[in-house]
């Protein structure tokens, strides 16, 4: 993909930090880079599509991982679910 595709992000890690109010989830970025306050959507295995916003992001040097915070609960959110801007 390149920067002029649509963003997706497919979810490989979701974290609740007792420090932070959001959860985090963590993957490859590909496609047009994300914002904070930027609207998303993340499609669930079963096709279920749940919006969010961004909240934070950062980013990782190696392996090329980005982190993203998103206002939706964590207990909402499955490993391998797909976080797209629509």
């Amino acid at each position: 993909m390149t920067e002029a595709s649509p963003s997706r992000l497919v979810i490989e890690r979701v974290d609740k930090l007792s420090s932070r109010p959001w959860p985090l989830v963590t993957g490859r970025l590909e496609g047009k880079r994300l914002t904070v306050g930027q609207r998303v959507i993340i499609r669930q295995h079963d096709s279920v599509e749940t919006p969010a916003t961004i909240k934070g992001i950062e980013l990782h040097t190696a392996p090329g991982m980005t982190t993203v915070a998103i206002d939706v609960p964590h207990e909402q959110i499955e490993i391998g679910s797909v976080l797209t801007a629509p």
